[in-house]
């Protein structure tokens, strides 16, 4: 499911690990969501500087499978970051548009957040390297000690 939620953009690009088996065995927290007893979702997280990080999402592709996804990512921007990109944000800006208001951190604050170069490309969205290709992103969440 990991794998093939990011099918789309290539495969994941696990940034700071040799690989993606090395990513996945060495990221310590995970957050399943089940149905039925199987696993329809699920959000990978680092902590980088003390922050808590979403390094991957996944969903099963279904309706309940998205649902659930839907809901860890609300209560994520409580607590954690998230970068968003391609396809997730898409979904995000169209399903919790809300949420994006509240939660989107404004570019200028994300090199620090982050501790990495980014290309400022308007208040809320920039560009930055991940493993030699240039992506958009928007970061969501709440990060208080940076803003």
């Amino acid at each position: 499911m990991l794998q093939s939620s990011y099918a789309s953009i290539g495969g994941l690009k696990g940034s700071g690990f040799k690989s993606v088996e090395d990513m996945v065995n060495n990221i310590k927290l995970w957050k399943l969501a089940k149905d039925n007893g199987k696993i329809v979702a699920g959000i990978l997280y680092k902590d980088k500087h003390n922050i808590r990080k979403t390094v991957a999402i996944f969903t099963d592709g279904t309706k309940k499978g998205k649902e659930k996804f839907k809901n860890m990512i609300k209560d994520d921007f409580e607590r954690a970051s998230i970068e968003v990109s391609h396809d997730l944000l898409k979904y995000i800006q169209r399903n919790l548009t809300s949420l994006v208001k509240k939660y989107a951190i404004p570019s200028d604050k994300v090199s620090n957040i982050l501790g990495k170069d980014i290309k400022i490309i308007d208040k809320y969205r920039y560009e930055r390297d991940i493993n030699g290709t240039k992506i958009i992103k928007m970061m969501l969440g709440t990060q208080k000690e940076f803003i």
